[in-house]
């Protein structure tokens, strides 16, 4: 079974242009892309159906630490950390 496609001169100039670049056929290297181009429909399918599943805290081991640091000062949050870390008996090495 076989189907043809329209494809816009200089879009086909481009690819013909590549294929010959790297010793294939146009129509080789068009296959090629076709089939990554479903691979990657196939896994952003997969993805937005994970993204559909709702978000449950009760279910997510990390869910008491969101929110609970400031990072908007970056140096100031390292500097939290090694002071606790400090504070608690950690000594670098």
């Amino acid at each position: 079974m076989s189907h043809s496609f329209q494809v816009p001169d200089d879009l086909y100039t481009e690819i013909a242009t590549y294929a010959a670049r790297h010793g294939q056929s146009p129509d080789l290297l068009l296959m090629d892309l076709v089939k990554e181009g479903v691979e990657q429909l196939k896994q952003t399918d997969s993805m937005a159906a994970l993204r559909k599943i709702p978000y449950d805290p009760a279910h997510d081991p990390l869910a008491p630490f969101i929110g609970a640091f400031d990072s908007g000062n970056k140096a100031a949050f390292v500097q939290s950390v090694l002071q606790q870390a400090a504070d608690e008996g950690y000594r670098p090495v």
